[in-house]
C-alpha cells in the first residue's frame, strides 16, 4: 500500500509538470509549484519522522538511487523551464532528505537502500 502511495503521488506530479510545462497549462503548472515548494519547506521538518521510520525498521520503499535519479530529473525540468528558485529549492529537498537518511542510518549502523 506504502508503494501505491509512493506511486500514484510522484505519477501525479509528473503529469502536473507535463501538463504545466510542455502542454503549457497554466493551473496544473500552478500546482506542480506549490507542491514543489510545499514539499520543499516541509523537509525541513521531517528529520525526526525520518529517523523515527528508519528505527523502526521502514526503509525507503525504492531504492535511494531511483528517488534521487527521479529528484535530479524535477530539478532539470524546473531548471529547464527557468524556475530558477523551484530548481534550487527542490535540489536542497534532495540535499536535505539525503543528510537526513544518512545521519540515521549512521547512527543505527544500518544502510538505507
Amino acid at each position: 500500500m506504502r508503494l501505491f502511495k509512493y506511486l500514484t503521488i510522484n505519477c501525479v506530479f509528473s503529469a502536473l509538470l507535463y501538463f504545466g510545462y510542455i502542454e503549457e497549462i497554466e493551473g496544473a503548472e500552478n500546482v506542480a509549484l506549490f507542491i514543489a515548494w510545499v514539499a520543499s519547506i516541509a523537509t525541513l521538518f521531517s528529520g525526526d519522522s525520518t529517523a523515527a521510520d528508519i528505527k523502526s525498521g521502514k526503509l525507503p520503499l525504492v531504492p535511494r538511487q531511483v528517488a534521487v535519479l527521479f529528484d535530479f530529473g524535477v530539478v532539470c525540468v524546473f531548471v529547464w523551464f527557468e524556475a530558477w528558485w523551484t530548481g534550487a529549492m527542490w535540489l536542497m529537498h534532495i540535499v536535505v532528505l539525503e543528510g537526513y537518511y544518512s545521519a540515521a542510518a549512521e547512527k543505527l549502523g544500518k544502510a538505507t537502500q
